[in-house]
């Protein structure tokens, strides 16, 4: 979503429905406390505390990438944006 900066398209890319995106996006900022978008009914933008993140998440997903837990099995990139405010 923080690269697309529109709902739609970043559903698109891990092949979940946008509803179920925005479901889980807002569902993050409950638990963080803070919205991480500033949304409009055509574009979304990224809040400070939205591109606070950005870095620290990618650095998550590629760690778990190189070194997944022991007795998992190696999951799709779509796996891992579902996880997403889960």
């Amino acid at each position: 979503m923080a690269e697309e900066l529109h709902f739609g398209r970043a559903a698109m890319r891990p092949y979940i429905s946008q509803p179920s995106l925005s479901h889980r996006i807002r569902k993050l900022e409950e638990i963080l406390g803070t919205p991480l978008f500033v949304r409009s009914s055509r574009r979304a933008g990224l809040t400070a505390a939205g591109r606070a993140l950005i870095i620290p998440a990618h650095m998550r997903i590629t760690a778990i990438r190189a070194h997944p837990p022991r007795g998992t099995a190696p999951r799709r990139a779509r796996d891992d944006a579902a996880q997403v405010g889960r």
